[in-house]
């Protein structure tokens, strides 16, 4: 398979995709006949995914994002050609907020560049 990294220290062991995910191991360890698992929390990306609306959909803590981007008819401009930064809110972040985002609330989540999280510009940015 394709290289990752493996992470380890004082809180735990954690493991980096190729698209830059951390994938926690959450149980360590079970031998098998030709081999061990250890269990981790996410599924790990190869490659990277196709769009930001293909990531959102492949992310079950993601769907009510993706209900918030299909009701705003953000769909297509997301999965498109551009360059955007989604901050994206989990579903408990929306229940948490009220279980439902309008479009402006949705858009301000949304950069029109792509900024890795370390280069993310401080202060204001749209």
């Amino acid at each position: 398979g394709d290289e990752v990294t493996v992470i380890k220290d004082d809180t735990g062991v954690y493991v980096k995709d190729a698209v830059g995910r951390i994938a926690t191991v959450t149980m360590a360890n079970f031998a098998t006949n030709n081999g061990v698992v250890h269990i981790i929390d996410i599924v790990l990306a190869s490659s990277e995914f196709g769009t930001v609306v293909d990531l959102a959909v492949e992310d079950p803590r993601l769907t009510s994002l993706v209900g918030a981007l299909t009701s705003a008819g953000l769909v297509s401009t997301l999965s498109g050609a551009g360059t955007f930064t989604v901050f994206a809110p989990t579903d408990d972040a929306v229940a948490a907020f009220g279980n439902s985002i309008t479009s402006e609330v949705l858009l301000y989540h949304v950069l029109g560049n792509e900024y890795l999280s370390g280069a993310i510009p401080d202060g204001n940015t749209t």
